[in-house]
């Protein structure tokens, strides 16, 4: 067998490491690549949504990072930028009717409900409200339309005051 030069084999080392570092770079991209897609699956998940969802839920309430986000929202090219948000006609279509549900299922609340109910007693109870009230009764076409609708529900009326315990007269 016929020897190999120490210089002939130092650079037959250095061209096959180099091949094989560049394998190797070619393989750890690809997996890199393999490992992003991989997690762009894993992500859209609905279980890992969730869990996703909660943690960002209790990352928020954490009272440095309020802290901070309030800091942020101070700033004045960040209040500037939501106001002009805020301004685009999608956006406040879209305000407009979450508002809209949102009142829906709150006043379905028994505490709003109650409190509704006590305000509109005070409301009605105040001389201008009840002055306003009974000069609205007076007009002809409202007493009209009360007369009508006393002669629609007559039975109904009587059945309710029977129940209360008054007396027709």
């Amino acid at each position: 067998m016929q020897e190999i030069p120490q210089e002939v084999q130092e650079l037959y080392d250095k061209v096959v490491s180099q091949e094989l570092k560049d394998e190797i770079e070619l393989i750890k991209k690809k997996a890199k690549r393999d490992l992003k897609e991989y997690h762009k699956e894993y992500r859209q998940r609905p279980e890992v949504k969730a869990k996703n969802k909660e943690y960002q839920k209790e990352y928020y309430q954490r009272p440095e990072v309020k802290a901070k986000n309030k800091e942020y929202q101070q700033r004045p090219e960040v209040k500037a930028k939501m106001k002009e948000y805020q301004q685009r006609p999608e956006v406040k279509a879209k305000n407009k009717e979450y508002q809209k549900e949102y009142h829906k299922e709150y006043r379905q609340r028994p505490e709003v409900k109650a409190k509704n109910k006590e305000y509109q007693k005070e409301y009605r109870q105040r001389p201008e409200v009840k002055a306003k009230m009974k000069e609205y009764r007076q007009r002809p076409e409202v007493k009209a339309k009360m007369k009508e609708y006393y002669e629609a529900n007559k039975e109904k009326m009587k059945y309710k005051r029977n129940k209360q315990g008054i007396d027709n007269a």
